[in-house]
């Protein structure tokens, strides 16, 4: 008998360590991924109708005058009567229609809407049948219905009557006091329009007397009277609906998703899509959709994901994966550019980030069949980023954006000779974090100068800024294509500091930089020769221009970039 208790106890433990697994995953949503029964918080929000209005022509009873407009006061319905001639009888009925034309909607989804309303009836029923073989009956009724499609069909949600019935000598007082409060789960809550909502109600009496002819007495025949007053209020519904625009932390995973491929318009849901136990993010909808109610498309759609993380100094290897296209942004820089119709794909990404908070952000865009995207990140090892330089060769200090922000990711020591680099389409270094695009470069050296007047030429693609003892020279910092610019300066003889600055946002990347002693020379020779111009030309031409400008020439040590 213990043997079989153990077997059993020991069973028992292994069925619920399956069953808080399950609901681990329903709860959280990390089985695989993301489990589709994620749900989106819900809110309940208690909403009274806006406005009264006369019943529509066909659907009966008086109209509701009520300052609250969330129900109406007292309804009267009174019948009495006394036996005629061997029988009498007499009815009345009123209804009260209350239309909700200003209830306003709740446009999020519904997952549950609740009619709730408080109602009461007082009154009574005298019977008086006073000889044998004579009747008295008197009967009263209460119906509150409902309607969720502006008056098209009817519910009923409360049906209270009340009759007594008596004969041969006897009489009867039936007094009537009645009240309740309801509160009923519509079906279907996705399907209603809640400003199409009616609620009428209807009281109603009717009385019956019988007198034998031979018997008749107008003065002491059966008699018989029925009177109800009832009210009805606080009518309202209580609307639970989806949070599809959920605020979510900057520090936590922020998903937004449109019902489109271009991430274009407002989100239909924006949601907290953070993983218990992982910094990362990790969705696999399989072949169906984001949500059920806030984002159902099941294809043809897009999402964003972004997220504030703290980070400390050093070279990261982004590695997302996706079906169908990726891109990744850190620091608004684009770092993978998968974006398309593409297989199940992988992108990486080495990004030099100095210590702080910085903003990760991934897109998906989904086509057709199963989605998915996950994003994760690791630290790697560069390799001889960090180089002494002497004062008298150039320091070349390179930053993974640019605006020369942070940290330097990579510092070499670049010569000594005049500056002349042409990236073409790839990185200024391997292994320091450092991408093709999107970073910037600042280049620091001492030169001895003899006395003169010296023309220093810049070429950039895209932006310069050309610094002679700390006095700005060349200031050409926009986008361009690959640009000439001089300026002529004049320098005593001894150390001055040079410095050049450039960054590179798309495309191909260039920088250059020499000088000459141009002291004595013609500025403007007989020979026409081609002249610098400053403005950018579209495309990426070199700005040559062919013929000279029509103003003065300029004199030397003038800038020639203006």
């Amino acid at each position: 008998m213990l043997s079989l208790f153990r077997i059993f106890s020991f069973g028992l433990v292994c069925l619920l360590l399956i069953a808080s697994s399950d609901a681990a995953v329903n709860m959280y949503g990390y089985g695989s991924g993301w489990s589709l029964a994620a749900a989106q918080s819900t809110s309940v929000v208690s909403v009274s109708p806006g406005a009264y209005q006369t019943p529509d022509p066909g659907q009966g009873g008086l109209a509701v005058n009520s300052p609250s407009n969330f129900g109406h006061g007292n309804t009267n319905a009174h019948s009495s009567a006394i036996s005629d001639a061997s029988h009498n009888s007499a009815s009345d009925s009123q209804t009260k229609t209350c239309l909700w034309p200003a209830f306003q909607n709740v446009s999020a989804p519904k997952v549950r809407i609740t009619l709730k309303f408080d109602w009461a009836q007082s009154g009574s029923l005298e019977v008086d049948a006073p000889q044998r073989l004579w009747r008295a009956s008197a009967s009263s009724t209460l119906r509150i219905d409902y309607s969720t499609n502006n008056g098209g069909s009817w519910t009923n949600q409360v049906n209270i009557s009340h009759s007594r019935l008596v004969r041969d000598g006897n009489s009867d007082h039936v007094p009537i006091s009645d009240s309740g409060s309801v509160s009923v789960d519509l079906p279907n809550p996705g399907a209603i329009d809640i400003t199409q909502f009616r609620v009428r109600d209807t009281i109603a009496t009717s009385v019956n007397t019988f007198s034998p002819i031979k018997d008749f007495d107008p003065t002491t025949g059966s008699q018989a009277v029925a009177d109800v007053t009832m009210s009805i209020s606080n009518i309202r519904l209580e609307v639970e609906f989806v949070n599809c625009i959920a605020s979510v932390p900057a520090d936590r995973w922020k998903g937004e998703y449109f019902n489109n491929q271009t991430l274009e318009g407002n989100p239909v849901m924006a949601r907290d899509d953070s993983l218990p136990g992982t910094d990362f993010l990790n969705l696999n909808f399989g072949n169906g959709s984001p949500h059920s109610l806030c984002a159902p498309a099941m294809d043809n759609f897009s999402a964003r994901w972004t997220r504030t993380v703290n980070l400390a100094q050093g070279i990261y290897r982004f590695t997302a994966n996706a079906d169908n296209g990726v891109r990744l942004y850190v620091d608004g820089y684009l770092r993978i550019d998968q974006w398309g119709n593409l297989s199940p794909n992988t992108g990486t990404a080495d990004v030099f980030l100095s210590t702080g908070d910085h903003e990760i952000k991934a897109e998906l865009v989904e086509y057709t069949g199963d989605a998915s995207v996950s994003l994760s990140w690791t630290t790697v090892s560069g390799a001889n980023c960090y180089a002494s330089v002497p004062a008298d060769r150039w320091k070349g200090e390179y930053y993974s954006n640019t605006n020369l922000a942070g940290s330097p990711a990579m510092v070499r020591n670049d010569g000594a000779r005049f500056l002349n680099f042409d990236f073409g389409s790839g990185p200024p270094g391997s292994g320091c974090g450092l991408g093709i695009d999107y970073f910037s470069a600042r280049w620091t050296r001492t030169v001895d100068f003899a006395a003169s007047i010296y023309r220093f030429s810049v070429t950039g693609d895209d932006g310069v800024r050309l610094y002679v003892d700390g006095q700005l020279k060349i200031d050409k910092w926009f986008n361009q294509g690959a640009t000439t610019y001089t300026a002529d300066v004049t320098l005593s003889a001894g150390a001055h500091e040079v410095k050049l600055e450039y960054f590179e946002s798309g495309g191909l990347g260039v920088a250059f930089l020499s000088w000459a002693d141009v002291t004595g020379v013609n500025c403007l020779p007989n020979t026409p020769l081609p002249l610098i111009s400053s403005v950018p030309q579209i495309g990426g031409k070199e700005n040559i221009a062919s013929t000279a400008p029509s103003q003065a020439p300029k004199r030397c040590g003038q800038k020639n970039s203006d």
